[in-house]
């Protein structure tokens, strides 16, 4: 089960709570909150400071209900898990020291083949004697799992059928539309309640189970009728027993024996109930559509009476019997998903719709809120997005989404990569290198030393204060290469891999090299000592370059290379020429680092069958160095020699010039780094190009292996640094697009910094900055700590009010954004807001749309009016700081709501300049759908902040998309497709095109116009200039429902479809046999994995076959932004693995398109005679399943795609 699943969450920021769970999980004494999230887990520990994550479990499959209950004679609670393939699970965890596994007790599957899966409402219901599970996955069918049969064989990989098989019964049952169910206390056997619908009418029935092969029989009620809001059933607990129906204005509470008793909800406006947690037998939590959260207390009869007459309480015998209900109102939260109670007043609000939160009940209200809640923690959740643009600046890219709804509505501005936080800058230019050491103090750093052209300084740290320093022996009227502390070797020798001892007490030294040669200086206790102790190259040239580490050190001089070791006592030291060797060219960058021969090994082995240790390391290591990586001159490579006698091991060639301007190349810094368990070999070219390979030590000689390359700036100036920064090793690479390589599980990840230019990095750990860097800027020396190591960072612009779709203007740097805020009729004072939000907000100028010319025919003859209605608006924003400038409200009265559905930004010669252009819809309670609608265009002028209406245009139909189409305006209106030509204050209709059901999606590239249909998938259509008409020139002939399309090139076009599909489609071409050129990767910092790639099987294949032991193949082409490179090659998907759900309905005359795929593989060309004298066919060349709702792609130099399902959201790219 630990196979990777493309769903995975990208960052901790997304938080889709499909169920939370609160139990003994991991240990007896354990307080867990799980947290199912799509395809994983997260298992949490309640503690003092908050929620701390144990592990993220990844599940094969797509979790639809979840739930924790204890197994009898167990101490510990167990995991049920039902995933959308009807598959089930019971899962366990083993908790030893810091060790944490889960196990699969039991495994297996209620798929019903002749039975109709249910559209939404899955659920799982254990009753409290753990002796049944009910699973609602089908209409009219309930499947019952016996518990008594799990034995006690378990495994470690869930769904597995190797494990115990679970014994699954089918039950029919007469109810069809079930609202809730739930298992109820106070019977003899175990009895469940449902509220269900029948012709619009609620109503309750309980059934009670029996047998060991289980039936149910019906329990009469003395309830004779339910409120017809109700929407939940909880149950409530011994003593008391019964359930509580809860209903939208009021909640009941009821039982076999007592009286009903109901209590209206205490709320200014009526909104859905959406979940409960229970605190206690008598404590109950609500949370509501509007977040918010109540507190119902069932009080039980002596309590009543006892309040009622006045008198205490504390004398009143024990309560068996509810008498009464009381209802508080607590406060406003994000509104909730799922609630859970955890422990003295902590409760973690789950939401779909806005960020998560953490929060705590207090005892007293705050005066000033009338609130009784204290947020503790917020968790950042961008979903659901329906819209989302690329802004494209000079700085970095960022995505702005539409994100959240209704209260939690939102623009999220996402920016991928790490942010560097200032702390103090110098002002220097020409900064060659910083190098930061503890020269006075023994723990801390406390000196900078900042190398410049024919000098060098020492600045020194004293708290937030940096002031000038001077070394005794310290070299300042040269330029410093390198520097470095370390301490003298002991006599004794040492195993070649031996462990450091750490009980070595020799006083640490200063290394500083110039280009003349080296030097040893004292510091801390032998600070004031001078230099102790000189070396330069015998042949008299000067150092080119050198690394250290420990003891040992190996330098360059020119061809020359040295390995030196310091020797003797901290107060006499000597450097000792261990070993010499010409190499065959000069040498351009060195590096020792250690790396542990073991872990690597291993890590090369969980990779290659697909298990990740989660125990796997992420510290420096400490043996002693047994490699030294060296890159050489002019292309000449890489080479790995043995230390210490710098014996040859492996050679690795490089490109000598560019491809595209014959420049000569040569390594600038070359690295070797352990992220986790991997070994990598890493070096930085002139041309701003990085390698990277995995170090294989497994074989008789160190290999490298699974050659990569990306582009990391531009050059010439690259520098490679290896740094600890929260607890985890990383990699900084210095360049004019700096970034960090970061790994998690083994596989590379590579965050942008929110820096244009670093030429140097140098960690510092200091008494006042600690865990900061330093970093080497053209113009200065910044000191600045690091954001949190993750893949994306997401800022919010609340608007409290539901963003629909934005365009972004770049002519008068402005972002037009569709909004919608709900208001609701009030008599003698027309519509109000449900609450304030952002186009109500009174510092912004507003306008409105006038009454339309021609209204919907169905308005006059309507009696029906609309009590509750959706506004919409269009918001005027500035870019740069996304400040809202402006607000115009569409047309809307009690029989007529205008509904802005599509925006876009089109140019206009005759207005001379950019016009934002908005399609709207007639809504008439009477229509099924709109027969009306309208075209705004406005001009928006940033210096005087106003929006000009310049024309409005009435069309038949709801305008779905808006596209600028050179100079024109081309719109999809319901079954049309209408070219405009755009007047002084009119529209002329130049062509349409008319062959669809309903027209959603619009994709223009140059004169080809890509079609998504409601059910006709795709039409490709060219504008022909000649006839000003549109020609249909391919076709998909397959339907399906698509939910966003892109066009890749001009032969290749990219779709998805409401099965969670992406599918690719190119023209049927006889000369067009190439695959689309792009790769599919997942933007994951918690879990990157690649996704299949759309490309061909054969390709991979070959890339596989082409490897060799001890030899390395050509590196792979990729980019910086967003990559994740993994030791493995990418998964294919190709048509012949499309499942026939998605190829069924293909006649006979598909068969030539099934040739055409198959010769895509073979390389063979297709037989074109099949489709002469017609219009082509699109036909399917790859296809992937998402496991995902795929709503918006977004086109840039990276094309990006997002995906959600209930909100969860997951960001994907494709390198064109």
């Amino acid at each position: 089960m630990f196979n990777e699943n493309i769903a995975r969450k990208s960052t901790t920021w997304k938080l889709f709570v499909l169920g939370k769970l609160r139990g003994h999980f991991t240990s007896p004494n354990d307080l867990n909150l799980l947290i199912c999230k799509n395809t994983y887990v997260e298992v949490f520990e309640v503690t003092c400071e908050g929620l701390k994550l144990i592990r993220d479990v990844p599940i094969n499959a797509k979790i639809v209900a979840a739930s924790l209950f204890r197994r009898k004679d167990r101490e510990t609670d167990s995991l049920f898990l039902l995933t959308h393939k009807a598959g089930v699970a019971i899962i366990e965890c083993v908790r030893s020291n810091d060790s944490v596994e889960f196990v699969t007790v039991a495994s297996g599957s209620v798929e019903d083949r002749s039975a109709r899966i249910i559209d939404q409402g899955f659920d799982v219901l254990i009753d409290p004697g753990a002796n049944y599970i009910v699973v609602r996955l089908y209409h009219g069918l309930l499947k019952i799992i016996l518990l008594q049969c799990i034995g006690e064989k378990i495994g470690t990989d869930f769904l597995d059928t190797n494990q115990w098989t679970v014994n699954t019964y089918s039950v029919r049952i007469e109810e069809g539309n079930i609202v809730d169910m739930a298992f109820i206390y106070g019977y003899s056997l175990p009895t469940f309640a449902m509220i269900y619908e029948d012709e619009l009418v609620l109503h309750m029935k309980t059934y009670e189970i029996y047998g060991r092969e289980p039936v149910l029989r019906n329990v009469q009620l003395t309830l004779d009728s339910i409120e017809p809001d109700s929407k939940l059933l909880i149950p409530v607990p011994k003593p008391y027993g019964g359930v509580i129906l809860v209903g939208d204005n009021i909640i009941c509470y009821h039982t076999k024996d007592g009286p009903h008793i109901s209590q209206y909800i205490p709320q200014a406006k009526a909104s859905q109930v959406l979940c409960y947690a229970a605190v206690d037998a008598q404590r109950y939590l609500l949370g509501d559509m509007a977040g918010r959260l109540y507190m119902v207390h069932l009080l039980s009869e002596d309590i009543s009476a006892a309040a009622s007459n006045g008198t205490s309480t504390s004398d009143s015998l024990s309560a068996v019997r509810i008498g009464s209900i009381r209802i508080e109102l607590l406060g406003e939260t994000a509104t909730p998903e799922s609630i859970a109670y955890l422990d003295n007043g902590v409760v973690f609000i789950g939401s779909t719709l806005g960020d998560s939160q953490l929060i705590r009940l207090n005892p007293d209200p705050d005066p000033e809120r009338n609130s009784y809640i204290t947020i503790l923690e917020t968790y950042t959740n961008i979903g659901p997005i329906v819209d989302m643009v690329l802004l494209e600046t000079k700085g970095q890219n960022q995505l702005i989404t539409c994100s959240g709804a209704y209260k939690e509505g939102s623009l999220r501005v996402i920016r991928n990569g790490i942010g560097i936080h200032e702390h103090a800058t110098i002002d220097q230019d020409l900064i060659k290198g910083a190098w930061c050491f503890p020269i006075e103090s023994d723990r801390f750093d406390d000196t900078i030393v900042v190398s410049m052209v024919g000098q060098t300084q020492l600045l020194h740290l004293a708290d937030d204060d940096i002031t000038a320093l001077h070394l005794e022996g310290f070299k300042t009227d040269e330029q410093t290469v390198y520097c470095a502390t370390l301490s003298p070797s002991s006599d004794s020798p040492k195993p070649e891999c031996m462990m450091i001892d750490e009980n070595n007490t020799l006083d640490p030294l200063l290394l500083q090299a110039t280009t003349s040669g080296l030097r040893l200086i004292g510091i801390q206790s032998l600070c004031g000592k001078g230099c102790l102790t000189e070396w330069k190259p015998p042949t008299g040239r000067g150092i080119s370059c050198l690394s250290s580490f420990r003891h040992t050190i190996v330098v360059a001089s020119g061809t020359e290379l040295y390995v030196l070791k310091v020797v003797g006592e901290s107060n006499n030291p000597k450097f000792e020429q261990v070993s010499h060797r010409q190499m065959s060219h000069e040498v351009a960058c060195i590096d020792l680092t250690p790396f542990n021969h073991d872990r690597a090994i291993a890590a090369i082995n969980a990779v290659s069958s697909n298990y990740i240790d989660p125990t796997s390391s992420s510290t420096l290591d400490k043996s002693v160095p047994s490699l030294v990586a060296v890159g050489l001159w002019l292309g000449h490579g890489l080479a790995l020699l043995k230390l210490p006698n710098l014996e040859l091991v492996h050679e690795e060639p490089l490109p000598e010039t560019t491809a595209s301007t014959g420049t000569a190349l040569l390594p600038r810094s070359v690295l070797i780094a352990q992220l986790e368990d991997m070994a990598y070999l890493f070096a930085a070219m002139g041309d701003g190009t990085l390698y990277f390979y995995t170090i294989d030590p497994s074989e008789d000689r160190v290999c490298l292996r699974d050659p990569k390359r990306v582009s990391a700036g531009t050059g010439p100036s690259m520098f490679l640094r290896q740094w600890r920064s929260q607890r985890k090793v990383n990699v900084f690479v210095c360049s004019n697009h700096p970034c960090v390589i970061y790994s998690i599980k083994n596989k590379l990840i590579f965050a942008n910094l929110n820096l244009k230019e670093v030429n140097f990095m140098t960690p510092l750990n200091g008494l006042f900055y600690s865990d900061c860097i330093a970093l080497v800027t053209p113009t200065a020396l910044i000191i600045g700590s690091v954001d949190e190591i993750q893949k994306l960072h997401v800022r919010t612009l609340p608007l409290e009010e539901t963003p629909k779709r934005l365009a972004l203007q770049s002519e008068t740097s402005s972002l037009g954004v569709i909004t919608y805020r709900q208001e609701m009729f009030q008599e003698g004072m027309g519509f109000k807001p449900v609450r304030s939000s952002i186009s109500l907000s009174q510092k912004i100028p507003k306008s409105a749309s006038r009454l339309p010319k021609t209204a919907p025919s169905s308005v006059s003859a309507t009696e029906r009016k609309f009590r509750e209605i959706e506004v919409s608006s269009l918001l005027i924003f500035n870019q740069s700081n996304l400040e809202i400038q402006f607000a115009h409200n569409f047309y809307f009265s009690q029989t007529l709501v205008e509904v802005a559905v599509s925006i876009a930004s089109v140019q206009s010669d005759i207005h001379n300049g950019p016009l934002f252009a908005v399609g709207t819809a007639f809504l008439v309670e009477d229509e099924v759908e709109p027969s009306k609608g309208r075209i705004h265009l406005f001009r928006w002028d940033p210096e005087s902040s106003r929006l000009d209406t310049v024309l409005v245009h009435d069309v038949n139909g709801s305008v779905y998309r808006i596209v600028d189409f050179n100079g024109r305006l081309l719109a999809a209106i319901n079954s049309s497709v209408r070219l405009f030509d755009i007047k002084e204050d009119s529209l002329r209709l130049a062509c349409s095109f008319n062959e669809n059901i309903i027209v959603l999606f619009l994709r223009r590239k140059g004169d080809f116009v890509l079609v998504g249909d409601l059910m006709r998938s795709l039409t490709l259509l060219l504008f022909k200039s000649n006839v000003n008409n549109f020609e249909a020139i391919g076709r998909h002939r397959h339907p399906r429902w698509t939910t966003c399309i892109e066009i890749l090139d001009d032969e290749h076009f990219l779709a998805a479809e409401v099965e969670n599909n992406l599918f690719v489609v190119s023209r049927d071409l006889p000369e067009n046999t190439k695959e689309p050129s792009f790769r599919a990767l997942l933007s994951s910092s918690s879990d990157s994995c690649v996704l299949p790639s759309l490309s061909s099987q054969l390709q991979s294949n070959n890339a596989s076959s082409s490897k060799t032991t001890g030899s390395s193949t050509q590196p792979d082409n990729t980019t910086n932004d967003n990559i994740v490179a993994s030791g493995t090659s990418s998964t294919t998907t190709s048509m012949s693995s499309i499942p026939s759900s998605v190829a069924e309905g293909r006649s006979s005359s598909t068969q030539s398109t099934r040739h055409f795929l198959d010769s895509r593989l073979t390389g063979s060309k297709p037989n074109s005679s099949g489709v002469s004298g017609e219009m082509q066919r699109l036909v399917d060349c790859a296809y992937f399943h998402t496991g995902d709702f795929v709503n918006v792609f977004v086109r840039g130099k990276y094309f990006f795609m997002q995906h959600f399902i209930n909100s969860i959201d997951s960001l994907l790219n494709f390198e064109l």
